[in-house]
């Protein structure tokens, strides 16, 4: 399956996420949340859940919420959001988030969610490289930064635990 988040639907319309086939065009479905005003982010655990960060408004508040096997209702999963970001998946499938007004999150599984790092100007969206030990983070304000830990057998509840360095910056204009 491939998930996209939309933004918003068709005609302005409150944000969704469209699932589909390997090798298809269209989507087979699409999946909503009544809450969901804009569609931000959207990422799969290893059991194929998938997980879906949206604004409740035009302005602020957001959530995430999953769909299990990525189908049916959403359940929503305890995250309040300033302002929704994007998501990913650890190679331990620990849920990785953004709050684009508070920064950077790491969930144990999906719960027990604490700050990395707050150190952004807009941090949107984010991926780990094919290995897992490199989370790539792109920020509207000042480019991408890597994001690396500095002792895999610390506890990553604070941000001394990770180093945070420019991997590419915008150029000043």
């Amino acid at each position: 399956l491939v998930a996209v988040s939309n933004l918003f639907t068709t005609g302005s319309g409150p944000g969704s996420v469209s699932v589909y086939r390997a090798g298809t065009t269209t989507p087979e479905y699409t999946l909503t949340d009544p809450l969901a005003y804009k569609g931000i982010g959207v990422a799969f655990d290893r059991r194929k859940n998938c997980y879906w960060s949206f604004n409740e408004t035009s302005s602020s508040g957001g959530r995430i919420v999953e769909f299990r096997k990525c189908k049916g209702a959403p359940i929503d999963i305890g995250v309040s959001l300033g302002f929704a970001g994007g998501l990913a998946f650890d190679a331990d499938d620990n849920l990785w988030y953004t709050d684009q007004e508070a920064g950077l999150f790491k969930c144990t599984g999906i719960s027990s969610c604490a700050l990395v790092s707050s150190s952004f100007g807009d941090p949107a969206m984010i991926n780990f490289d094919k290995a897992g030990d490199r989370l790539y983070l792109m920020d509207v304000d000042f480019g991408i930064y890597v994001v690396t830990r500095f002792d895999a057998a610390r506890s990553p509840k604070v941000h001394p635990d990770y180093h945070v360095s420019p991997f590419v910056t915008i150029p000043a204009s």
